[in-house]
């Protein structure tokens, strides 16, 4: 089964990643970045830059999978504009 993980650099989706990777899982993981230790957790992962927030290269985003687990939330330095950290959020 492949799964692709909105929000996977951070704590849960990051997580969640290497739990289902550890399971046989097929993993597409996404996010705006990766850090390095989030790199190396997901060795194995099919890793993708990308901003959901970002309608125009939404349209251009394919990706085949079986299911979406979507756990992109607003940081911190989202958090200020409420509007947009909710339309990521939701």
């Amino acid at each position: 089964m492949k799964v692709l993980i909105t929000g996977a650099n951070g704590f849960i989706g990051s997580y969640l990643a290497q739990f289902l990777l550890k399971r046989g899982y097929t993993v597409v993981a996404a996010a705006r970045q990766f850090h390095a230790d989030t790199r190396q957790l997901l060795q194995g992962a099919e890793l993708i830059l990308f901003d959901l927030l970002d309608t125009k290269a939404m349209e251009r985003l394919v990706v085949k999978a079986d299911c979406i687990i979507h756990t992109a939330t607003a940081n911190d330095i989202m958090s200020k504009n409420p509007g947009r950290g909710i339309e990521l959020s939701a």
